[in-house]
């Protein structure tokens, strides 16, 4: 496991204080039951942690974690 996943493993295990993620970093973003602003909260703190900036727009209810990490790790690249 690269140190770039498990940067990111740790940064949503403390955003979601410890709550286990059902399929660890193949947990669907729908499976999160976030609404639309709490989306929006999660998407502006994995921006604020990794100094990037998503686009928005291209972050689905289907993604997975994991899809969402490969987006982070292209940026930080």
């Amino acid at each position: 496991m690269s140190s770039k996943t498990l940067a990111f493993e740790e940064f949503l295990t403390l955003h979601f204080k410890g709550k286990p993620l059902p399929a660890g970093l193949d947990t669907p973003l729908t499976a999160l039951q976030l609404d639309s602003l709490d989306l929006f909260d999660f998407i502006l703190a994995i921006e604020k942690a990794f100094g990037i900036e998503l686009d928005i727009d291209a972050i689905t209810d289907d993604m997975s974690l994991r899809d969402l990490h490969a987006k982070v790790s292209a940026l930080k690249a």
